[in-house]
């Protein structure tokens, strides 16, 4: 059925395809303008079932790519590591929340989430991710290395705790 959809920035008509994280969405935040509401189906199992799928596949493939790139870490720029770090640590976290709560939230919440949720261990690779989200500038505690390091070893955690999860 040909719908509206709104994409990075842009408003574009085109066939809807079936997707239990986005269903999921538009049913919890749906905002009615016109018409009645879209009564979609999101069932529970269908979300849990497709973001552990997600975190089996993207989010483990992703951590490999960090695995294969960690030699080339102090050739790139702190910043660009510092992004990477944000980027995944928060989404993962978004994953887990999605999978431990049957929800979506923001990547901010997220880290705040796995800070409340997760061993301390993983709290610094955690606060930075949260640091750069919110634009803070971070003084050198550690090497751009360790940093990674910690990343790579925090995602492996969440991923192989997210599979321990009962669907």
């Amino acid at each position: 059925m040909p719908r509206i959809h709104f994409d990075d920035g842009k408003f574009t008509w085109g066939i809807y395809t079936y997707d239990p994280v986005i269903n999921w969405i538009l049913r919890e935040k749906e905002i009615c303008l016109c018409g009645s509401s879209l009564s979609l189906p999101a069932p529970k199992a269908e979300l849990f079932q497709a973001v552990l799928a997600n975190m089996n596949s993207y989010w483990k493939n992703r951590i490999q790519t960090h695995e294969r790139l960690q030699k080339f870490v102090k050739f790139l720029p702190k910043r660009l590591v510092l992004t990477e770090i944000e980027r995944s640590v928060l989404g993962i976290l978004r994953q887990y929340y999605t999978l431990r709560e049957t929800g979506i939230i923001a990547k901010r919440e997220a880290g705040y989430y796995g800070l409340r949720h997760l061993l301390e261990e993983w709290h610094d690779v955690i606060q930075v991710a949260i640091a750069v989200r919110e634009g803070e500038v971070l003084a050198a505690t550690k090497s751009k290395q360790q940093y990674v390091d910690e990343m790579i070893a925090c995602m492996k955690y969440i991923v192989k705790q997210c599979n321990r999860l009962p669907n």
